[in-house]
């Protein structure tokens, strides 16, 4: 069964690496996004460990990605005036 712990400190300091391995996330685009306008940027290998490449994930309106919360994600600042809206969820198997 997959939830969505959505109270701060749902889970057990102790089971938190577990629950990370096992957890996706869930971004849904709202607004179309690239390098300039604050795309998903992702380290390639990072959620098992490995040191891989920087990649943008460059996304349209209403796309939807998934990715496990151990793989290093963030977004570099706009550069373009431009409306970033998501929608992003944290699930886990229990």
């Amino acid at each position: 069964m997959w939830v969505l712990p959505i109270i701060r400190g749902a889970l057990k300091e102790e089971d938190k690496e577990q629950y990370l391995k096992s957890a996706v996330m869930f971004r849904l685009t709202l607004d179309s996004s690239d390098k300039d306008t604050g795309a998903l940027k992702v380290i390639r290998g990072s959620h098992i460990g490995k040191e891989g490449e920087e990649v943008f994930i460059n996304t349209k309106a209403g796309e939807l990605i998934l990715f496990k919360p151990l793989l290093q994600h963030a977004s570099n600042k706009m550069t373009k005036s431009h409306t970033r809206r998501v929608f992003q969820a944290f699930c886990i198997e229990l």
